[in-house]
C-alpha cells in the first residue's frame, strides 16, 4: 500500500479527519477500466474505500508503456499533494486543449489522420520539455511557476508550429482541484503481455522498481488480463499454465464461457457483459487466483501465469463479493 513517507515534501494542507481511503488507479486498456467500472457501478466496494481513475486523456489516452503510466501517476500524485504541476503535466494539458480544438482543421489542411496529429503533438511535447525544463523563469524545483508566462509561450509555439490559430482557455481553467480528504493509495494496472519494444524483462523490472520507489502498487495479470476474467468461470480446466504460450490457450478457453470476449476484434467490457458473466463470479475468481498453479508476486509474474488482482479485490470488496 501507499507509503506516506515517500510523498512529496511540499504537502497541501488537508483536514485532520480522514473518512475514506482513496484508491487511485491507472489502467493499461479499456477492458480493465470497464471491469473496474462494473465493480464500482454495482456498489461492490467496501464503503471505506473510494476508487478514482488517474486521468489518462488526449495525448496519453492510449499510453500502455508501463514506465510512462507510472510517471503519469507520479505527476498526478504530486498535483494532488501540492496543488502544483510538473512541466510534463502542464505542457500536456495545453497540447490536449489544442488537440481537441484544432484536430479537425489541422487534419483537413494537412491530409493526415487524428492519430498522425497525436504523434506530431507527442513529438512536439518532447521538444518543449527539453526547451523549458531548465528555464528558471518558468520552472522551479521541478514545478511550473504559476502566471510565469509559460502558458502564453507554449500557446504561441503551438500556433507557430502547426499553423492553426486557436484561442486557448485561461491558464486557471486548465486544471480542476482534485484534492481529496482521506488517505491516498496509487495503483498501476497492466498485463504482463510481451512486446519487443516496451514490454521486455528489463522494462518490466524497471516499472516494478519505479512503483516501489514511489510507493505504488502494481496490479498485474500474466500473461493477460483475460486470465483474471477466465477465473470468474466455473468448470475451467486450466491445464499447466506457462508464460510464453498460455495466452493463446486462455483466450480460447475464455471464449467458451464468454463468446463475446474475442471475435474478429476484441470486445471491450460493457456493463451488460460484466453483469452477465463476471459480477457473480468475483468471489470465485479470488479463490482461483490463490490456487497453487498460479503466482501472485509481481516479480514472479514476469515469467509465470497468475495475477495479484485477487488479493487486491479481496482487500477492498464487501464480504458478499469475496472481500474480507
Amino acid at each position: 500500500m501507499y507509503d506516506s513517507s515517500k510523498s512529496p515534501t511540499l504537502i497541501r494542507p488537508v483536514a485532520s479527519r480522514h473518512t475514506k481511503s482513496f484508491l487511485h488507479l491507472i489502467y493499461e486498456g479499456i477492458t480493465e477500466k470497464g471491469y473496474i467500472s462494473g465493480i464500482v457501478r454495482n456498489r461492490m466496494v467496501n464503503p471505506d474505500f473510494y476508487i478514482k481513475n488517474v486521468p489518462k486523456e488526449g495525448l496519453d489516452k492510449d499510453v500502455s508503456d508501463r514506465k510512462e503510466m507510472v510517471l503519469l501517476v507520479r505527476d498526478y500524485e504530486l498535483y494532488l499533494s501540492t496543488g502544483r504541476n510538473t512541466l510534463r503535466r502542464y505542457v500536456t494539458a495545453i497540447l490536449n486543449q489544442y488537440l481537441e480544438g484544432c484536430n479537425e482543421e489541422y487534419c483537413y489542411l494537412n491530409d493526415v489522420t487524428y492519430n498522425d496529429f497525436v504523434d506530431e503533438l507527442c513529438s512536439f511535447r518532447s521538444d518543449l520539455l527539453i526547451k523549458f525544463s531548465n528555464d528558471s523563469a518558468f520552472v522551479s524545483d521541478g514545478f511550473v511557476i504559476p502566471s510565469s508566462g509559460l502558458f502564453e509561450a507554449i500557446s504561441l509555439e503551438c500556433i507557430d508550429r502547426f499553423g492553426v490559430e486557436y484561442t486557448f482557455c485561461h491558464e486557471d481553467n486548465l486544471f480542476e482541484n482534485d484534492a481529496v480528504n482521506g488517505k491516498n493509495s496509487f495503483f498501476v494496472m497492466f498485463d504482463r503481455d510481451y512486446h519487443p519494444e516496451y514490454r521486455t524483462h528489463e522494462m518490466y523490472k524497471e516499472c516494478i522498481s519505479l512503483c516501489a520507489d514511489f510507493g505504488y502498487k502494481p496490479l498485474v495479470s500474466s500473461p493477460q488480463f483475460e486470465l483474471w476474467m477466465l477465473m470468474h468461470m466455473n468448470g475451467v480446466n486450466y491445464g499447466k499454465p506457462s508464460y510464453d504460450k498460455y495466452k493463446y490457450e486462455l483466450l480460447r478457453l475464455l471464449q467458451e464461457f464468454d463468446p463475446y470476449s474475442r471475435s474478429k476484434r476484441e470486445k471491450f467490457m460493457t456493463p451488460e457483459r460484466f453483469q452477465d458473466y463476471y459480477k457473480d463470479g468475483v468471489a470465485h475468481a479470488i479463490e482461483v487466483s490463490k490456487s497453487d498453479i498460479f503466482v501472485s508476486d509481481p516479480l514472479l509474474l514476469m515469467d509465470h501465469a497468475g495475477t495479484n488482482l485477487g488479493l487486491f479485490f479481496e482487500s477492498i470488496l464487501k464480504q458478499e463479493y469475496g472481500g474480507h
